[in-house]
């Protein structure tokens, strides 16, 4: 008996190491399904703009004597002349990631890119010229749904999250706020495709939040005072950040 008594305790610990093993492995499971930042409506809206984020924005000719370009997320494209302070001609653009074509009908411009980085670019033209373009920064896209992701400043260990239900998620030296968020994007009066863009905060930061600029690469906070913390700065989409 004392053997056989022996045998069914032996055969006990090992179902019992069996089935908190178990509950460990759903457990990690759990973990690994709460951790994830972004759900699956904000995930849907970068998904969006996957392939084109990196020419969202506004692109100045690396040389001399020809024409500067702003690509907005919602397909138009502004073209400037090499002599106009304004973006006088619009259209719409289309970048092919396959065959690496981007096309406008801003002029009939269009180019086989040959490089493309979230900071420059360049191409060869049908006729077999080569140009090269770098990004120029605060221009604020008309699409409110850029704001919606992951945007970081390594240099000021700050981190926030705009989610798609109008929820944030700030984080600055490990300290997190928490709450709503509503835009406002207004066109520049006298101005083609000029926006102001402000941020109503509700929650544990409060108030207004004044944007720089946005394009598919980066976020500008110009203003947003909370207490002693500031949150003034440049924010980088996290997709562009190793």
């Amino acid at each position: 008996m004392k053997t056989i008594n022996w045998y069914v305790t032996i055969f006990t610990l090992m179902l019992c190491s069996i089935f908190f093993s178990c509950g460990d492995d759903n457990e990690d499971s759990l973990s690994e399904e709460t951790s994830t930042e972004l759900d699956n409506e904000s995930q849907a809206i970068i998904n969006k703009y996957k392939d084109t984020r990196s020419l969202i924005g506004e692109w100045e000719y690396a040389g001399y004597g020809k024409s500067d370009f702003r690509f907005a997320s919602d397909g138009r494209c502004f073209m400037r002349g090499s002599m106009s302070g304004d973006f006088y001609t619009e259209g719409v653009w289309n970048y092919d990631t396959e065959s690496r074509l981007l096309s406008t009908t801003c002029g009939s411009w269009a180019w086989t890119v040959n490089l493309l980085t979230e900071r420059e670019w360049s191409g060869i033209s049908p006729g077999g010229n080569a140009f090269s373009y770098k990004r120029r920064y605060n221009w604020n896209d008309p699409n409110d749904e850029l704001l919606v992701g992951k945007w970081v400043n390594e240099e000021q260990n700050a981190i926030v999250i705009f989610y798609a239900d109008q929820r944030y998620k700030f984080s600055i030296d490990n300290t997190v706020f928490n709450g709503t968020y509503e835009v406002t994007t207004i066109p520049v009066v006298d101005s083609q495709c000029d926006y102001r863009r402000v941020i109503d905060l509700v929650g544990d930061l409060y108030g207004k939040m004044y944007v720089g600029g946005l394009d598919g690469y980066m976020l500008n906070i110009s203003s947003c005072i909370q207490g002693a913390i500031q949150f003034e700065m440049d924010y980088i989409y996290s997709d562009f950040l190793d």
